[in-house]
């Protein structure tokens, strides 16, 4: 199962980028595929996917939800890098908690 998140078609430079979600990385245990759903939700507004280029689309699969969830620090921002294009933004604990917290769209672009 890829569930398209973002402008696929027709991609432009001031579009978010593509992301697709990828279940077909979770093998088929109900477990596995439960888990990904739940830190979907669970996640969800907490992390940005960040790309430097407008051809490309990242995957987060169930792999990548769970960098995201145990990479969160409590008092730190962190970026993770998944490959020369993309880093994922990872708000600390300590602004995901506060009370005025936007939730932040799931991708966008970045200059280098």
């Amino acid at each position: 199962i890829i569930t398209s998140i973002g402008n696929v078609f027709g991609q432009n430079k001031g579009s978010e980028p593509r992301v697709l979600v990828e279940a077909e990385n979770v093998s088929h245990e109900q477990e596995d595929l439960d888990l990904f759903n739940i830190l979907q939700i669970e996640l969800k507004g907490t992390y940005q996917v960040q790309m430097i280029r407008t051809d490309r689309a990242a995957v987060i699969s169930l792999s990548t939800l769970e960098l995201v969830k145990n990479g969160r620090l409590a008092g730190e921002d962190v970026y993770l890098k998944l490959d020369e294009f993309t880093t994922i933004f990872v708000p600390s604990e300590q602004k995901v908690n506060q009370s005025g917290f936007i939730p932040l769209s799931l991708s966008k672009y970045i200059t280098e």
